[in-house]
């Protein structure tokens, strides 16, 4: 990435929306955005970003109309950049959905975003002014290093008002202000101070239970995250999992040593789940079972209908009959 300013005012009106799309895609991951105010083609999409390198990160500033920005599995499946996103509400207010929560920021206020999980943002300017956000582009594998439990607080609030927030909300605020004035060491610099005030800030939030062995605790969730995220991938291995996550198989095998099960039963319990909700929903009442199956990984469908039946006491074919919808 480099240093860049765009303007959606200079591109043909028809073509605005499509070219913001591309702009937000490239500039943070691949995301969807879906303008919530004035529906007309013909009345254009009103988009600017700004965007600074510092080190390994960037801030950049994203003012828009009035619009909702998803981030959907089709997009994360696309996607092979494992990032953070941390946003501060600098005009108007937003929503930010994930991790099944909402979250609602007001001037000053942050939340982690985290790529690797699907999300929505509604952003809602002030009166006739485009809504503006910071945004801080942070490698996922930088951040947890500092905060190891970092996937576990996506989606929080973190209150610009007060505490540690506070000091980094205003932190960023001014490296953004001051952005032009950092070139050579400086950008470095700058980048490393924030990311220790952003892990400091997030550590505040850090559950209690995760204290006792942050680390672990961290690449723990981390490895339940990417799991999950792939769990409709048939060819999802322990061999996988450790490569993409940068760990060593053993190093995995240890992680789950706190846990009733072993990764494998994880997987395989995490799948039955996800096929036991599809056979009860009416959304896949038109999909066979096998269909099912194999939408959820499993490879051979009398293994599925042994392990299923093993977890749940009867066949999946008796169980949608008791339970279907």
């Amino acid at each position: 990435m480099s240093n860049y300013l765009l303007d959606t005012s200079n591109i043909n009106v028809r073509q605005q929306l499509d070219f913001w799309v591309d702009v937000v895609c490239r500039t943070y991951t691949g995301m969807t955005v879906h303008r919530t105010g004035v529906e007309s083609v013909s009345n254009g999409f009103a988009g600017k970003m700004d965007v600074k390198d510092l080190g390994q990160i960037s801030i950049s500033s994203a003012s828009a109309e009035r619009s909702r920005v998803d981030r959907t599995r089709a997009n994360i499946s696309h996607s092979t950049e494992d990032i953070f996103l941390l946003y501060l509400q600098a005009r108007g207010q937003s929503q930010l959905r994930q991790s099944n929560q909402d979250v609602f920021l007001q001037q000053g206020d942050m939340a982690l975003y985290d790529a690797t999980r699907p999300s929505q943002l509604n952003l809602v300017p002030e009166s006739a002014n485009q809504h503006e956000m910071i945004v801080v582009k942070i490698p996922a594998p930088h951040l947890i290093t500092l905060a190891p439990g970092a996937r576990a607080l996506a989606g929080i609030k973190m209150d610009g008002s007060t505490g540690i927030s506070a000091i980094l909300s205003n932190l960023i605020l001014n490296a953004w202000k001051h952005r032009d004035e950092l070139t050579g060491n400086f950008e470095t610099q700058v980048a490393d101070k924030l990311l220790d005030f952003i892990a400091l800030s997030l550590n505040e939030y850090m559950p209690q239970q995760l204290s006792g062995s942050t680390v672990q605790a961290g690449h723990l969730l981390q490895v339940k995250q990417f799991i999950n995220n792939r769990l409709t991938d048939p060819e999802l291995s322990i061999a996988m999992i450790s490569a993409a996550n940068a760990i060593t198989p053993r190093y995995l095998h240890k992680l789950f040593k706190v846990e009733p099960f072993t990764v494998s039963q994880y997987m395989l319990n995490r799948r039955l789940e996800e096929c036991e909700k599809a056979l009860r929903s009416r959304q896949y009442a038109s999909y066979s079972i096998t269909d099912i199956a194999h939408m959820w990984g499993f490879k051979d469908s009398a293994h599925f209908g042994h392990t299923f039946k093993k977890k749940f006491i009867v066949s999946p074919g008796e169980y949608r009959k008791c339970f279907g919808a």
